[in-house]
């Protein structure tokens, strides 16, 4: 529950969520009500960028707000570090797309997430039709072989790991 928010002197909102400290960029002329949240209208003109930093901490931010730029160029970096280029591929870019999708759902476990919209409808206006699949073997399994299909990257070490733990924890219990 949001209990409040205040405007710092860095023009950030900042304020505390269900006991994390939270501060939120790039929303100067947000407003925060106690039934809405916090409400912004704004209007981008085709080709322009906006950016908003949304920051959560357990502790009180020592530091101001980080620049959004940096933010944007250290991203790029570690991405282009941690995604492969897959030069014998006929559709290299692709190739590199999918494995930063995969990378961006791969838990620090190991395991890839199901459905990036788990516990949503399947269907509009379905009742409770609800997707509850978090991390499966199979898919787990399906992504370890694309992924050893393009050669041995991180991302079939990490599989092959997961699926090891699960196996080797649930055995016959594995669904």
């Amino acid at each position: 529950r949001i209990r409040k928010f205040e405007r710092s002197n860095e023009g950030a909102l900042v304020g505390d969520v269900e006991g994390l400290h939270a501060r939120w960029t790039g929303g100067t002329d947000a407003r925060f009500s106690d039934k809405i949240g916090l409400e912004l209208e704004l209007e981008i003109s085709e080709g322009q960028e906006h950016d908003f930093v949304l920051e959560l901490s357990c502790q009180h931010f020592k530091t101001g707000p980080p620049n959004a730029n940096t933010l944007w160029r250290s991203t790029e970096r570690n991405w282009a570090h941690t995604v492969p280029h897959f030069d014998l591929s006929s559709a290299e870019r692709d190739a590199r797309h999918a494995y930063a999708v995969i990378r961006g759902l791969t838990t620090s476990s190991g395991g890839m997430v199901a459905s990036a919209t788990t516990s949503l409808p399947e269907r509009p206006d379905s009742g409770r039709n609800y997707d509850y699949r978090y991390i499966w073997i199979r898919d787990q399994c399906w992504m370890g072989q694309a992924v050893a299909a393009a050669g041995h990257y991180p991302l079939l070490s990490e599989a092959v790991r997961f699926v090891r733990e699960r196996v080797l924890e649930d055995g016959p219990r594995l669904l």
